[in-house]
């Protein structure tokens, strides 16, 4: 049995591991070593390519639902290095506390493998983007943390809120963790965090649960709510590219409301067809 297994907190570096897509048309991943430049030559790295981590959050693994779509659909867009870092071990449900601390090994680590592709493999901080899905996102501004901000965007799709709202910027996904930090909340202050912590917010009606099509899909852990924030960032990826519209991710298309009152009573969702949901989006 596993020290994980007994809830013994082993914050190992050696249990971060990274995992990269170059192709679009090739389901297959290629495992990348940090400081090993022949094992990251073989997965297909193209130093001319834009680089995106995908960090993944609590009891979740590198190799997952919203990590595959979204690789599919920037795919739609064009050439990329895509790289998902899988710290399944250090994030195994129910050890939610352990999983927190953990994220700042998972940055730490990240943010040295990054540092190594800028150094040695030819990457530049203006095509690196981090990613991080609901505990991944403060692993995202650890990251950005640790290669002193220098990482060009952080992304964060509904960051976890339990253990994060009373600590200090340092210690969760913050506005000084990249040269842009945008965030998607969706899942309000149980399971996500409504606070504003980017230099971009984005609050999905309202920033909580339950989301449009949520309403009798909710379980206790707002997992229905909680994934509308790669659900919505992904349709926006697929909304840049080449790729047709799906049910599953239909074209965004935005328009301005004269008031934040206006923007909660739905009347500048009235030109929807009926067809259309309407999400309601204050921008902070």
């Amino acid at each position: 049995m596993s020290l994980f297994k007994l809830n013994i907190a082993e914050q190992s570096e050696d249990a971060v591991t990274f995992y990269m897509w170059t192709h679009p048309s090739r389901l297959e991943y290629r495992p990348v070593q940090l400081g090993n430049l022949s094992s990251l030559l073989a997965a297909g790295y193209n130093s001319s390519w834009p680089v995106k981590v995908l960090i993944h959050g609590f009891g979740d693994s590198g190799i997952t639902s919203w990590t595959d779509r979204l690789r599919k659909a920037y795919f739609t867009t064009g050439k990329y290095n895509i790289i998902s870092v899988d710290w399944e071990l250090m994030a195994t449900s129910p050890w939610y506390a352990t999983a927190v601390k953990n994220t700042e090994v998972v940055g730490r680590v990240t943010a040295r493998l990054l540092v190594w592709m800028v150094a040695d493999a030819g990457c530049s901080w203006e095509r690196v983007h981090v990613l991080g899905s609901s505990l991944g996102a403060h692993a995202a501004g650890y990251t950005g943390r640790f290669t002193g901000g220098r990482v060009h965007r952080v992304t964060g799709l509904d960051p976890s809120g339990p253990l994060f709202h009373t600590v200090n910027e340092k210690d969760r996904l913050d506005r000084s963790d990249g040269q842009f930090v945008d965030v998607i909340h969706t899942a309000g202050r149980w399971v996500g965090d409504e606070d504003p912590l980017g230099d971009v917010d984005f609050i999905v009606n309202g920033g909580r649960a339950p989301q449009p099509g949520c309403e009798t899909k909710e379980s206790l852990d707002l997992s229905c709510s909680h994934f509308r924030a790669w659900q919505l960032y992904t349709q926006s990826v697929y909304a840049q590219g080449t790729g047709q519209p799906s049910d599953w991710y239909p074209k965004i298309t935005a328009i301005s409301c004269l008031s934040y009152d206006m923007l909660k009573a739905g009347s500048c969702c009235r030109w929807v067809t009926s067809t259309c949901q309407c999400f309601v989006v204050a921008v902070m």
